[in-house]
Order: structure tokens, then sequence, then C-alpha cells
């Protein structure tokens, strides 16, 4: 289970593939870091276009989690919730949560 929320290293490949929530986290991180580009970019039809999307980036997403917790899943998200607002890994990595997402 914890796999499928955080993450795992691909066996075969060594290389790691995002589970759910960081993924869920990754996308909005994303998301803000492109809105951010685009408003302070010197053309104007993208900065138009990061106007016009403005409006979406205020909707509220929810990322819902119900079923058994276990020590690992607790101590990952705990990270999220303390002040450092990040998400530490199985891998060692920490994604940090951008401000615009509480």
């Amino acid at each position: 289970m914890c796999a499928q929320l955080f993450g795992r290293q691909n066996p075969d490949s060594h290389l790691w593939v995002d589970g759910l929530v960081s993924k869920w986290l990754r996308d909005s991180t994303l998301t803000c870091d492109t809105m951010a580009e685009l408003l302070t970019s010197p053309s104007s039809e993208k900065q138009r276009f990061a106007r016009m999307m403005g409006s979406l980036s205020h909707v509220k997403k929810w990322l819902v989690l119900d079923g058994p917790m276990d020590d690992t899943w607790l101590e990952n998200m705990g990270t999220l919730l303390d002040s450092t607002r990040a998400l530490s890994l199985p891998n060692g990595e920490s994604i940090v949560q951008p401000g615009e997402v509480t």
C-alpha cells in the first residue's frame, strides 16, 4: 500500500516510480510554477493566457485517503503537516509543498 501511495523503485530499471500522493504533489507544484512563469513572461500572449487560466487555478481540489494507516504512511505524511511542508519519500527525496497548496 505504501508503494502505491508514495512510490517505489523499479527493481529492473532502478528508476523511481511515483505513487498517487507524490504524483499529485508534483503535478500541483508544476501547475504553480508554470502559472508563475507565464505571468512573468515577456510575451503578452502568454500573460493573457495565464490571466485567463488564473480563475481555474483557484479551484479547490481534495485528495482524500481512506483506509488503514501504518507507521510508514504516517511518517511520510507527517512532514507535509509540519513546518517543513515537504513530502519525504522512501528514496530520500523531498517534494516541497507550494504555498498555493494548503
